[in-house]
């Protein structure tokens, strides 16, 4: 069940805000004021977090505790994430293959926190900003566990202590030990990184890795990824970009309920299962430049994708109607589909989309009529769209419409469905504009009232 990590997350939580490297990396105090009361939080509730584990597990257990273990989970994830990206930071720019000493990274991270450098200085008002919302977050949750009548088991741990700073990347080759104890060590990996090593398969053991977050296979000669995988329940991303031998991913894949995102750009001979449409957290898929023909319906079905690249796929000539339903997507990347000829009318329905990219779909004729339901679009990126015939009617509506690099006036034969140049008028874009079919511009009126003077243009 998936509350019953919670008790090891928290600890691994408090584990970290015991941490000694926060008074070497310089944070601003209110982010130290917070992390101490959410230290103080995390300890209260690790008090009593094992009788509320058990608890629900029973049969009769009320739905509220289930659903109040589900947001210590979610937020002590959140707490994670936030130390690990401090203490990471460095590590996962600078250092890729090899892992520093504790010495060496305390004065990395001080120098990326330095506060004669503006950029880190804004980085520190950022960290206390998340710091101080998942502080009045916990805080909540940590009121809610009277409403339980939860036991204590024992005193709580003392909310100030110290150990040394542990980091979530480890090289096995630096283990010392029996291997026993080497196994156990490799169980706690947060983070496995092997892009461009020259493996052909994993071991079956990986699905051991249970507090797995980020797993990179990119560029490897990866053929199949093995069953156990779908064990790794806490997996969040997983990146198998430029992995030109494997051929089908493991239906258990769909067992992943926490992976958020999935990179199988370049995958050249990859078969997308059907099964993907489980993956019910994902919020980043990218299927760019997968060239064996592949089925998009199951894509439709992830709820909560954000982030979809369909970038560079040659066989792509339509997208389903069922693209509609993904109402949470903010990008969609269709650049350079060469052979894509219209997009569907549902296409329309995507009301949270930012950024739509056309550009390069070179047999692209013309976008969905109704494109003026999309007022979140920030950016239509359509340059290098050789057949577009006109722009649609109603497009002068998109208030917040940045980014237009190119303008098709249409023929007047046309003009129903056909925006004229005077929809320009309200749109407030920045940086390049080509505009084509001017010959097709017959009022002087018009042309003018497209107000072209008065936009912030680079080039026009």
């Amino acid at each position: 069940m998936a509350e019953g990590i919670a008790f090891d997350l928290v600890k691994g939580v408090l584990g970290k805000l015991g941490s000694t490297l926060w008074d070497k990396i310089g944070l601003l105090r209110s982010f130290k004021d917070d992390a101490d009361d959410l230290r103080s939080n995390f300890s209260a509730i690790q008090a009593v977090l094992l009788d509320a584990e058990e608890r629900s597990n029973a049969e009769k257990e009320s739905h509220a505790l289930r659903d109040w273990l589900r947001k210590l989970k979610d937020a002590a994830y959140d707490a994670d994430d936030l130390l690990d990206e401090i203490q990471m930071q460095t590590v996962l720019q600078q250092q890729r293959h090899e892992v520093q000493n504790q010495n060496q990274l305390a004065e990395k991270v001080r120098e990326f926190l330095s506060r004669a450098n503006p950029i880190h200085l804004k980085f520190k008002h950022t960290m206390a900003r998340r710091m101080k919302a998942l502080r009045e977050k916990i805080d909540k949750i940590a009121k809610q566990r009277h409403d339980f009548g939860l036991v204590g088991a024992g005193p709580p741990r003392p909310a100030e202590f110290q150990r040394p700073e542990t980091f979530s990347v480890v090289d096995e080759k630096e283990i010392v030990g029996r291997d026993g104890d080497k196994e156990e060590i490799a169980k706690c990996l947060r983070l496995l990184d092997l892009h461009d090593s020259e493996i052909s398969m994993l071991p079956s053991s990986i699905g051991k890795l249970k507090l797995l977050r980020y797993l990179n296979l990119s560029s490897t000669n990866i053929q199949e990824l093995p069953k156990p995988i779908a064990n790794l329940c806490n997996l969040q991303t997983l990146n198998l970009s430029g992995c030109d031998e494997i051929r089908t991913l493991p239906k258990s894949l769909e067992r992943l309920v926490n992976l958020r995102i999935l990179d199988l750009s370049g995958c050249r001979s990859l078969t997308i299962p059907d099964s993907i449409s489980n993956l019910q957290s994902l919020y980043t898929l990218n299927l760019s430049s997968c060239k064996k023909a592949i089925s998009l319906e199951p894509v439709s079905h992830l709820k909560n994708l954000r982030y979809l690249d369909l970038s560079d796929l040659d066989f792509l000539v339509t997208l389903p109607e069922s693209i509609g339903s993904l109402q949470s997507l903010r990008i969609l990347n269709l650049s350079h589909c060469i052979s894509l000829l219209s997009l569907p009318s549902s296409a329309s329905d995507l009301q949270n989309l930012e950024k739509l990219d056309i550009s390069g779909c070179q047999k692209l004729r013309e976008l969905p009529k109704m494109i003026r339901k999309l007022t979140k679009l920030r950016a239509l990126l359509n340059d290098n769209c050789l057949e577009l015939k006109g722009m649609p009617r109603g497009i002068g509506k998109l208030v917040s419409l940045q980014r237009l690099p190119l303008f098709v006036v249409g023929k007047q034969d046309r003009v129903e469905h056909c925006a004229g140049i005077s929809e320009l008028e309200h749109l407030k874009l920045v940086g390049e504009l080509e505009i084509k079919g001017l010959e097709n511009v017959t009022s002087p009126a018009d042309a003018k009232a497209a107000n072209l003077v008065e936009k912030k243009l680079q080039n026009l």
